[in-house]
């Protein structure tokens, strides 16, 4: 009889609000690096205890990707809760340790007496959400597998839902001061929250009492929030101190990304001027109006211009910090004179101030997963999942874009807007070629994709909530997807959703489009005209919309939709371009009706094309600005 064996399943947490809540990148790219940290110490405790990991597999010889927050294992022999708790300890202490590191930082540069260490660790200590289940399972009976792990994803689930909510810190404890104070005094002494968590305190303090917005006369100096790299008023609990000060690597910009098209235009055509603007900018770092970064590894390919420096776009964005500097002023009056020089050398009359944050995940996962009958099975399953996650990464790289996170089937990552609906489309043909069964043991799987375009100065939360709603389009829209978002600042915020089944090859159209924005032949403000016009038609009766219109020479076989097209599209002057031909003009009327030739389907196609024309003139701009540096579709290969 062999001895009794367990699947053990885990979940890390929190994920997402985690992640989300971050002011800058590198806030951003740290807690997810720092939650995939700790699953693998969590991975590596099982794997000690003897456990056989079902999901995620980890190839120690090259990295994969991101480790999912999910684990499953299968402990043959040896106490369940014990396995548990050591892999836990395991992943806590990841977090102390780099809490540590930053303390150690800040000592050397003399700011470690602004944080109060004893709240910042039991912050630290209480924060990760650590939820296990186990069930029985004989590793000589393969065959009950698929039962017992539905049965400890149950369970987990059920675990899950009985959150632990720890009470809320008594200040007494970690600020003794306070005991000493009037009554009327300790009211105003209450720490202020956490400006990327308000459900925790600030960790700040002066003279031994917590920074409190009921104490203005108890705020950190100038000096001081440089030497903990927040701004005025900016408040940080524990972990988001860990996410903007833990960790020596610094993470690429959103204006970095968004500019890219041009630093990489630059480069090629005229790469004097590139180092001029590099040597400027750097000029700028002194006065914390540029950062510079080290261009290695997942960030190699912007090393032409490591630097973060948003005063490229002008003077304006530096905003307060130039107030009262003269020199400051002169430097960045300096660079907004180069970088007007460098436009004119290479024609561009716009920096981009537009990118794309893409956001993917596969579809019906847990089907699939549910077809997958033993260990062996999930395993492999888990292997392919694997090597999709360390192939995003030179995809994404290859697109000029910055990874944030790529683990199992999901994927968020930083695009320039030249190269963004061609990595979409290098992701989802990866993910088909890399994950699915080639023996068709699994019913197939699909990537749906949301991209996100957004300015670089938005707030970035603003920026990922858009991109969890553009993927949620997608997967709403069917699964298998491709959802693309516009949201502006001007006019008002303006937000435009298109959406396409990856069966249909909407980039290919969006190429179309692209095209002839391109090469000026899609009028100005006709696609706003093509909007109009649809509003109008959506007030008629449908048979007029689609019955063919009558001439004094008889019907002419052309509907009333068709008429006003073809009016609006020959009436508008382009710029420079030739105008549309009649084979490009019945392309469009072909793309209208693919929602069907009925007055409805007619009018969500015509309101479909019309989006994707809005957002096409947004990312012609880009591609126009990187010239031939631009990826095109017909370059993107697999390698």
């Amino acid at each position: 009889m062999s001895a009794q064996g367990y699947l053990v399943a885990i979940s890390l947490g929190p994920v997402q609000d985690f992640i989300a809540a971050s002011r800058k990148t590198r806030d951003l790219w740290y807690g997810s690096d720092l939650l995939s940290r700790c699953a693998t110490a969590a991975v590596k405790a099982l794997r000690n205890d003897g456990a056989q990991l079902i999901y995620p597999v980890l190839d120690q010889r090259e990295p994969t990707g991101s480790t999912p927050n999910k684990l499953l294992a299968i402990l043959p022999t040896g106490d369940p809760e014990q396995a548990v708790r050591s892999a836990k300890t395991a992943a806590d202490k990841v977090l102390l340790d780099a809490l540590n590191r930053v303390k150690a930082a800040l000592q050397g540069r003399n700011a470690a007496h602004l944080v109060n260490w004893d709240l910042a660790t039991e912050q630290t200590k209480t924060f990760l959400e650590f939820y296990a289940a186990w069930v029985p399972y004989d590793p000589d009976n393969p065959e009950a597998y698929a039962a017992q792990r539905q049965r400890v994803e149950r369970l987990l689930a059920g675990r899950k839902a009985l959150r632990d909510f720890a009470p809320a810190p008594d200040l007494d404890k970690y600020f003794p001061l306070r005991k000493q104070l009037r009554d009327s005094e300790r009211k105003t002494t209450g720490a202020a929250k956490s400006s990327l968590d308000p459900g925790r305190d600030t960790v700040f303090q002066k003279n031994g009492l917590p920074i409190s917005a009921g104490a203005p006369e108890r705020k950190l100096e100038e000096d001081d929030r440089r030497r903990l790299h927040i701004k005025s008023g900016e408040q940080l609990d524990g972990i988001s101190l860990l996410k903007r000060m833990g960790g020596t690597e610094r993470f690429v910009s959103t204006s970095r990304v968004a500019m890219d098209p041009f630093i990489r235009r630059l480069s090629k055509e005229r790469p004097d001027k590139l180092k001029e603007l590099c040597d400027k900018a750097r000029s700028l770092i002194p006065f914390g109006l540029a950062e510079e970064f080290t261009p290695t590894g997942r960030l190699s390919h912007y090393e032409a211009f490591p630097l973060d420096c948003q005063v490229v776009y002008g003077r304006l964005v530096a905003g307060e910090r130039l107030e009262d500097n003269s020199q400051a002023e002169q430097t960045a009056r300096d660079l907004e004179s180069l970088v007007t020089d460098c436009r004119k050398a290479v024609g561009v009359s716009e920096i981009p101030a537009y990118f794309a944050v893409l956001l993917a995940d596969g579809d019906r996962m847990g089907k699939a997963i549910d077809d997958l009958q033993t260990p062996e099975a999930h395993e492999a399953f888990s292997q392919r999942l694997a090597q999709f996650a360390g192939k995003v990464q030179h995809i994404v790289a290859r697109h000029f874009g910055a990874l944030v996170y790529s683990g199992g089937d999901d994927v968020l990552a930083f695009l320039p807007l030249d190269t963004a609906l061609y990595c979409a489309q290098d992701l989802r043909q990866a993910f088909a070629q890399l994950v699915n069964d080639p023996n068709g043991a699994t019913r197939p799987v699909t990537l749906s994709v949301g991209l996100s375009v957004g300015h670089y100065g938005e707030h970035l939360q603003n920026l990922l909530d858009w991109a969890r709603q553009a993927e949620r389009a997608a997967k709403q829209a069917g699964r298998n997807a491709l959802a693309v978002a516009l949201h502006t600042r001007s006019g008002g915020g303006e937000s435009v959703v298109v959406t396409e089944s990856w069966d249909k090859d909407p980039v290919q159209r969006w190429k179309t489009w692209i095209d002839w924005h391109r090469a000026d032949q899609f009028p100005d403000g006709a696609a706003y005209e093509l909007r109009e016009l649809a509003l109008e038609l959506a007030g008629l009766p449908p048979e007029l919309i689609t019955a063919p219109i009558t001439s004094p020479d008889g019907p002419n076989g052309r509907s009333l939709l068709e008429a006003e097209v073809e009016r609006i599209l020959w009436r508008k002057e382009p710029r420079s371009g030739a105008k549309l031909t009649e084979s490009q003009i019945q392309y469009l009327l072909d793309s209208i009706r693919i929602a069907g030739n009925d007055a409805g389907g007619i009018l969500r196609g015509l309101q479909h094309v019309v989006n994707e024309l809005i957002i096409a003139r947004r990312i012609a701009n880009a591609v126009e600005v990187a010239g031939d540096t631009a990826r095109s579709l017909e370059g993107v290969t697999h390698g």
